[in-house]
Order: structure tokens, then sequence, then C-alpha cells
């Protein structure tokens, strides 16, 4: 369509430009008429010879190969044996219109497990998860087991589970062909169409690009499996949250003061003001508010904060960092830290009883002084 515009817009142009340049040159009216008719017959023919090329030409070619090499037919209630994948990492948490990301994936997924030919089999698999996918005993089980999916911090790489889903296919296409012993091995046909469906957010973090070549060679071996993508994803997201966190020192001694410093990323959002709030973890559990620190991020710019704590009690100290605003993605919106505490060093002083003036000694006169007599000097 866009070639056909595309000839039609280049003719009218080829015209208006001819006839304006003509009529700039003052020629008579029949000259003029007689070059107008000619340049119409002209681009006419120049017009449909294009358009036959560009446009009608892939038809034929195609409708010439369909015809000398038709596709075999395939049955339109022939069961399918689908694999749905299901990307459970803590971005498909973004909300939107009170659906999580994996929510939509879960209801797309249920919509058309609904649509499939009879005879069906379903096969569930997560990121969150290096059990082996397997296909269910029924429907019921399958759908029971996509309702129940829900986002985990820890996940494998999409990668590896994807090749997990096209294992699995390999497997069960060699276990129903070897069940058609009475057929010769030319003859035998596999009973289902292989397809898995892959239901993520395209977040970079789910994927390892280092098992991309293993993953390209697998889908080459195995055209006859159709491999879906859905991206259930936003287009625009928006969201503020606490990228890193850092700490002046990873130990102190008991009573004194750290301070904890953060960064902040924003997207999609106008510049605001935030507030960060910082907690301790009490012994029995709960948050101790500690203070909190308010910080203007927006558009694409972050922002930097910075909050100091004393009174930590040891021997380890845990703590987080907590964006008070809510947001569509909260896997961002709380960070944690651990400090380790350590008791007050000790400082040994010595002087002498002779005199009533006390002095710190360095190693040299700590040597010299713990080979004098114990009743000329005084240790604590």
């Amino acid at each position: 369509m866009l070639t056909l515009f595309g000839v039609v817009a280049a003719a009218l142009g080829t015209y208006f430009g001819l006839m304006r340049s003509w009529q700039k040159r003052k020629m008579s009216v029949q000259t003029l008429a007689y070059r107008r008719t000619m340049l119409r017959g002209g681009l006419g023919s120049a017009v449909a010879a294009l358009i036959a090329l560009a446009v009608i030409l892939p038809y034929v070619n195609r409708l010439r190969v369909e015809i000398s090499a038709p596709a075999p037919a395939v049955s339109s209630d022939l069961p399918v044996a689908a694999v749905f994948l299901f990307d459970t990492s803590l971005s498909m948490q973004y909300t939107q219109e009170g659906k999580t990301r994996l929510d939509q994936g879960k209801s797309i997924a249920l919509g058309h497990m609904d649509t499939l030919p009879p005879r069906s089999r379903i096969a569930v698999g997560e990121a969150n998860s290096t059990s082996p996918i397997l296909f269910q005993a029924d429907l019921v089980g399958a759908k029971s087991k996509i309702q129940s999916l829900t986002p985990q911090p820890m996940s494998q790489p999409l990668n590896e589970r994807l090749r997990a889903a096209l294992a699995l296919q390999e497997q069960d296409q060699g276990r129903t062909l070897n069940e058609q012993e009475s057929v010769p091995q030319d003859s035998r046909r596999d009973r289902f169409i292989r397809e898995i469906y892959l239901f993520t957010d395209l977040g970079a973090t789910s994927w390892r690009m280092s098992g991309a070549q293993l993953l390209k060679e697998d889908l080459e071996r195995l055209p006859w499996v159709a491999v879906y993508v859905i991206d259930v994803g936003e287009l625009a997201p928006h969201d503020v949250g606490i990228t890193d966190i850092r700490l002046s020192r990873q130990s102190v001694a008991e009573g004194s003061a750290l301070t904890i410093e953060a960064a902040l990323s924003a997207i999609g959002i106008e510049e605001s003001e935030k507030t960060v709030e910082l907690s301790l973890i009490g012994r029995d559990g709960k948050l101790i508010p500690q203070g909190k620190q308010p910080v203007k991020v927006g558009g694409q710019q972050g922002a930097r904060v910075q909050i100091p704590v004393t009174s930590l009690q040891g021997p380890v100290q845990h703590g987080e960092l907590r964006l008070l605003s809510s947001d569509p993605l909260p896997m961002n919106d709380v960070r944690h830290f651990t400090v380790e505490i350590k008791p007050p060093p000790k400082v040994k002083c010595c002087w002498s009883r002779r005199t009533t003036t006390s002095r710190f000694c360095s190693a040299r006169c700590w040597r010299q002084m713990t080979n004098a007599k114990p009743r000329s000097f005084g240790i604590s």
C-alpha cells in the first residue's frame, strides 16, 4: 500500500511540476494543451507499469510458488502441545490500571487456553524455578498453576527456561513418533502442533546475552516449534526508585556515627519532591524510624541523598531506606543494608608512679616499660 501511494505521489509531483514550468514559458494555448495531453498519457502508462511491477508482480510470484509447491494441509482441529512460559521477575510487579504485568500475562494465557482444540496439552513454566517443565495432566491443573504464579526476587535467565521448553517439545515429539511402531519411519507424523508462548515485559535483566547463541542454535534446529513472545510491558512507564546504596563504612565502633548515601533514578515523571526514610530493624524485628530526607527528582534526572545515623548497637545492625511515595513498581522502592558494629577499641595507657603526668607510650616505649619492675609502672 505504501508503494502504491509513493508511485501516485511521484506521478502527481511530476505532472504539476512540468505544467507549472510550461506555464511560466508563456506557450500558446494549443502547444500547452498538446503537451498536457501527452504528459497525462505518458504518466498514466508509467504509473500503471510501476504498479504492476511493485504491487501486482509480488502477488503473482507468491501465487505461482503456492501452486507449484503447496503447503501441507493442516487440520484446523489438530490438537496443540503448548508451553506457557512466564517471566516472574520482580519487574513484572509493575501495576497499571490495578493489574500487574504478570496478571496481564496470566489473563491473556487463560483466555487463549479456552480457544485451543480438544485433546490439546498444556505445560506451564516460570522463570523462578529450575525444575523441569512438564505437561499437565489436564487443563484444570494447568489453569490452577498459572493462577498461582507470583513475582519472585530470584529468577533464572529466560534464555535457559526457553531452552528447557524447547527440549520438552523435542522429547515429547520423539515419544509421539516412537509410539507409531507399526508405521514406517518416513511415514510417521506428529499428532500435535508444537507451540511455546513466552509472557514477558522484555526487561533486559531477565535475559543473559552470553547464552543467546545456544538459544539461536536450538531455534534453528527445531523449526517445527513455533515460539511466540507476548510483550506485556508498559510502553511509557513512569517510576522512581532507589538504584544504589552506599555506607560510609562497612563496620563502625559501637556508638559511632554512620552516613548512608543512596542514588535515586526517575523515568517518565515530572520534577517533584520525594521523601526517603531511614529505619533500623530492632531486636524484635520491628522498624525503628531514624530520619527522613526530602529530595527532588524528575524527568530523566536522578538524585542523591545522604542520611546520618547514630546510636548503632552491635554486633550487627540491619536497616532499610524506603521511598515513602508509592509508584507502579514497588521492587525498587526499598533497599536494605547491614553494618557490623564492633566494641570500642581498648587503649592501653602507661604512666610512671613517680611522676604526676600520665602519657601515651609508643611501641618502643612499651617494650621498654614491660621490662621494668611492675611496681614502677601502673597499667590500665
